[in-house]
């Protein structure tokens, strides 16, 4: 009897550790994909602010855009809390 219930729990603890090993995966690649979301929602943001000269942005112009709903909603997004 102790061989077959070593047996059973030596299988439940493999399974276990299999779908641990599965849902360790799943965790990353959800945490790359969203990474990917926020790099591509960032340059969308900044291409709407609008570039300077030299290709970036100022800070004035940055500023100027804190407040607009374009803002709030992309900090909303990242789940930042602009104030």
């Amino acid at each position: 009897q102790f061989a077959v219930l070593n047996i059973i729990t030596s299988l439940l603890v493999e399974s276990t550790i299999n779908n641990a090993d599965i849902d360790q995966r799943q965790i990353i690649s959800s945490e790359i994909a969203k990474k990917s979301q926020y790099i591509h929602s960032i340059r969308a943001l900044y291409h709407t602010i609008g570039k300077d000269v030299s290709g970036g942005i100022t800070l004035e112009q940055f500023q100027d855009r804190l407040d607009s709903s374009e803002m709030l909603a992309f900090c909303s997004a990242l789940e930042l809390e602009a104030s």
